[in-house]
């Protein structure tokens, strides 16, 4: 978050306390500690943000809206308030028009606000990625250390095909913060579109070390393994994976073509044949978008 200072030490540990109870979700408490944050001074801008921070993550955009709206009357010259603003129309499908006016703004205020940098290189991602490459460096230029904004950047890359330049991003991330799993899995993408597929599937394995029941990352390692024809070891994921799970229906239909590749066709006829007993035995159910069984109302 950011650190707009106050002149009050009170103030600020309302504020602490209560960026503290918004990282655990404890919103209501949050909101509590930045309202007497404001009380105490109601200058204090990064308790402002805060605050439209808090109705943001609980839903209530409306309220939201209004605590960006007296912040924006208060703060006419605050880069981070602009910042802040920006991102917030660019969520809310302002006009284009608006949210580049909105991040130009922040960083005509401050060019150094490496916060409206990435955000304004978010925003350009999907329609301009020449543009949000050039704001994502200039970000992480001003804020090298900012491993969220860096795995974004990575992400980027690795979609637009620059496998390199996402590994050595990557890496920097994974230098500072070996435990971050999100990395490793896309590392280990990335290893494998650049043909590294052994080096890949270690990487994905890595972050599995570190979060053994991520569920998202077992689907990535079936990926990197079958893509590299790893057969055997794809089908003992998937093994694995419905273990966990085994209304994953989607798992049941790739463990059968896994099987029905390596030529293991007895196998294979038992496992369509437990996956059609989950199925038979569930008719108030049907097959999700996700590859699971989803109650019927639901659908």
């Amino acid at each position: 978050m950011l650190q707009i200072p106050t002149f009050s030490h009170e103030a600020l540990d309302y504020n602490v306390r209560g960026r503290r109870l918004m990282d655990k979700g404890e919103l209501k408490e949050a909101h509590s500690n930045f309202m007497k944050a404001l009380k105490i001074d109601p200058n204090f801008e990064e308790a402002w943000l805060n605050l439209a921070v808090v109705f943001f993550t609980a839903g209530k955009y409306g309220k939201a809206l209004e605590v960006f709206t007296e912040a924006l009357e208060m703060f006419p010259e605050s880069s981070y308030v602009w910042g802040a603003w920006a991102s917030y129309l660019a969520v809310f499908s302002g006009s284009e028009e608006q949210i580049e006016e909105a991040f130009q703004k922040a960083l005509q205020l401050d060019p150094s606000n490496a916060k409206a940098w990435g955000g304004l290189a978010l925003h350009l991602q999907e329609n301009n990625p020449e543009e949000a490459e050039n704001a994502f460096r200039k970000a992480l230029e001003i804020d090298p250390d900012n491993e969220k904004m860096r795995y974004f950047f990575a992400l980027m890359l690795y979609h637009h095909e620059k496998g390199y330049d996402a590994e050595e991003n990557l890496r920097i991330i994974l230098e500072q913060a070996p435990e971050y799993g999100d990395a490793w899995v896309l590392l280990g993408k990335t290893l494998f579109n650049i043909g590294k597929g052994r080096e890949g599937i270690e990487a994905v394995q890595k972050a599995l070390e570190l979060e053994p029941d991520n569920f998202s990352y077992w689907e990535a390692l079936v990926l990197v393994q079958k893509t590299a024809g790893y057969m055997r070891q794809t089908r003992d994921t998937l093994r694995h994976m419905l273990s966990m799970r085994p209304h994953f229906i989607k798992g049941w239909k790739e463990l059968i073509e896994v099987l029905e590749d390596m030529g293991l066709e007895h196998e294979r006829t038992k496992m369509e044949d437990l996956m059609n007993e989950i199925i038979d035995s569930s008719p108030e159910y049907f097959v999700g978008e996700e590859g699971y069984l989803v109650p019927i109302e639901e659908g």
